[in-house]
């Protein structure tokens, strides 16, 4: 997965490097387009864009890079007509309509190599544990009668040798063996229960983590690392419906219960998992938190909330999704707000599209005023500075809506003012009429749950967690508090976080490469489960792209391996290079997409499948 590097500011569009929608008119001349894709390949494509070589193509054609996840940039070359030919994206196609109009044309460079990693605390996770995600086993669970049940992990299909599907599809989806779906059911709430279900034969150390699973991080609705996770658990991606303006599209993971279908990145702020855990909270003599979360819910979501200082709660899935337009400094303050003091501020600026939540302040309560009740540091002379670290109690001086725990407060990234600061990610207006009604805005940060252990860490946990990459942060906070997990990027397994193996295989370099092994060899079934490949794609074809263009030259430039080889490396992906045990010369790849395979896995078009690859042009790939 990638590393954050300073960004070259000629290549950043708009405020953020996330811009999910792009308002790009139809693609006629492969010139000027500001590209949709992939976000895992974000800083991989703009360094592309910089080398000397690719740059001195591209001059004059304005060819610049959006992002906003692989869906995004899928639905550009799908759209009708579409609005760009090419797109980095860290998956190949999803079948649907768009794509299936162009499954004979349809064809991507594989440009490197990738794995997901399931992270969690070497104290907790290696030590105490050993260190490998179940992929056999059981474990009991209390059915709405009160008796006690077994529920034995199950493969998908005979010899499939892939239950440890099981486990994370209960985690983070609240989906069973025999595919019912409750995120508040028994059997998820039975595995939850018991940490040492997680692993392979429940070898755990005596009392570790004897409350079970605290939370599962994940990443936000529009990366790539969310798509791959999914389709690695057999389950569609979210990308093309949910993400882009096709459609909405159900979110199946247990933080979006109850939602419906929504659009992509609705999900990154909410925290709606059924399956509720109690903030941890321990104060030293003077009342001031010393151990446990520094984010938690207004209250403990019960009718009789208890008195104030009562711990809330929050969700077991939890998103981690850091707004990469923001500061460490904007993002992380350690000054403790003044004990009892709040006034009301603007939480945004007059006029300001921007959509707050509901209720639309923290304490649960309504606007007084157009303004929100908020904890402050006083400056002195009527000065106030609002962003600061709120305190578990006291939680507001006059009416406080039944809010008991004053740590919802640091769910918000603000401004000393107390105005929220937004994050970025670019969503439409009116999503229905989009691109006819291109209006955006952007999202306010409502939701900074990577914030849970930014100065103060779980009881028994590591270091404390102030970064700047998503993928680091969910790392570095499944250390932090020993009992939890979360999925992201190789990277993540640092400083105190370990990856898992999964389904005995690591994640090592030489495990992810068999993923180009012949299908049904035996090193092909040796390869990481949760390794992937990472693609430069065109849906129109390479060959079909308008001559001399843009588009034309930045396919040229990651049809080279002298380019891409050292970009891939430096951002800690697997480069072509690497893959010489089963791609000898260890070039790049052109992979084409068979429109012959049945639906729902493919198109189901009249053979025979017509090869794409046959039809690159002469020496493209060197």
């Amino acid at each position: 997965m990638r590393t954050k590097i300073a960004r070259a500011t000629f290549f950043l569009v708009g405020a953020g490097a996330s811009t999910v929608w792009a308002a790009n008119g139809p693609d006629t001349t492969g010139n000027n387009i500001a590209l949709q894709g992939s976000d895992t390949l974000e800083e991989v494509t703009k360094s592309v864009l910089a080398d000397p070589t690719c740059a001195a193509s591209l001059t004059g054609l304005g060819i610049t890079y959006a992002g906003g996840g692989s869906g995004t940039g899928e639905t550009a070359m799908s759209t009708v007509p579409p609005t760009q030919m090419v797109a980095p994206m860290s998956r190949f196609y999803n079948t649907g309509a768009g794509v299936c109009a162009k499954g004979t044309t349809a064809q991507g460079l594989v440009i490197g190599l990738d794995g997901l990693a399931m992270v969690a605390s070497q104290k907790n996770g290696q030590a105490a544990c050993g260190g490998a995600l179940a992929a056999s086993g059981s474990f009991t669970y209390t059915d709405s009668s009160g008796a006690t049940q077994t529920y034995t992990l199950s493969e998908s299909a005979p010899g499939a040798a892939d239950a440890w599907r099981d486990v994370l599809k209960l985690v983070y989806l609240g989906k069973d063996h025999t595919g019912a779906t409750d995120c508040a059911g028994a059997i998820r709430k039975g595995l939850v229960a018991n940490w040492a279900a997680l692993f392979q034969n429940g070898a755990c150390t005596s009392g570790t983590c004897s409350l079970g699973l605290k939370h599962a991080y994940r990443r936000g609705d529009a990366s790539g690392t969310t798509d791959v996770f999914l389709s690695s658990l057999g389950i569609g991606g979210l990308a093309s419906a949910q993400i882009a303006q096709t459609g909405a599209k159900a979110n199946p993971f247990c933080n979006a219960f109850g939602l419906g279908n929504i659009y992509g990145g609705v999900s990154d702020y909410r925290d709606l998992d059924p399956l509720r855990v109690t903030c941890e909270t321990v104060k030293d003599a003077s009342g001031n938190l010393i151990a446990g979360d520094q984010v938690c819910s207004r209250n403990n979501g019960l009718t009789a909330t208890g008195p104030v200082g009562t711990p809330g709660n929050l969700g077991l899935v939890q998103v981690v999704e850091i707004p990469t337009n923001l500061s460490v400094a904007q993002m992380y303050t350690t000054a403790l707000c003044d004990s009892g003091k709040f006034a009301t501020a603007l939480p945004k600026a007059a006029g300001d599209p921007a959509a707050l939540p509901s209720p639309p302040c923290p304490n649960g309560g309504p606007l007084t005023l157009g303004r929100c009740y908020q904890p402050y540091i006083d400056l002195g002379g009527g000065a106030k500075n609002f962003n600061c670290v709120a305190r578990v109690n006291p939680v507001q001086g006059i009416a406080r809506n039944g809010m008991t725990d004053g740590r919802a407060y640091n769910l918000w990234i603000k401004d000393s003012t107390g105005k929220i600061l937004k994050d970025g990610f670019t969503v439409p207006s009116d999503p229905v009429n989009f691109p006819t009604n291109p209006a955006t805005t952007q999202r306010l940060v409502t939701g900074a749950f990577f914030r849970t252990h930014m100065s103060i860490v779980a009881s028994g946990g590591g270091t404390s967690c102030q970064l700047s990459d998503s993928t680091a942060q969910i790392g570095c906070l499944t250390q932090a508090d020993p009992c939890t997990v979360g999925f992201a990027g190789r990277e993540a397994a640092t400083g105190g976080s370990v990856a898992l193996s999964v389904n005995g295989v690591t994640d090592d370099e030489v495990n992810i490469v068999k993923l180009l092994a012949p299908s049904g060899s035996a090193a092909f079934a040796g390869r990481y489960p949760m390794s992937r490949k990472l693609f430069f794609n065109s849906l129109q074809g390479f060959a079909n792209l308008f001559a001399g263009s843009g588009e034309a030259a930045l396919a040229k430039c990651f049809a080279t391996n002298a380019i891409v080889d050292p970009v891939m490396s430096s951002h800690n992906f697997i480069p072509m290079s690497h893959t010489t045990a089963f791609n000898p010369g260890g070039s790049i790849l052109c992979q084409d997409f068979d429109e012959t395979v049945a639906a729902p896995a493919g198109c189901g078009l009249a053979g025979p499948n017509s090869n794409s690859c046959a039809t690159l042009p002469a020496g493209f790939i060197n």
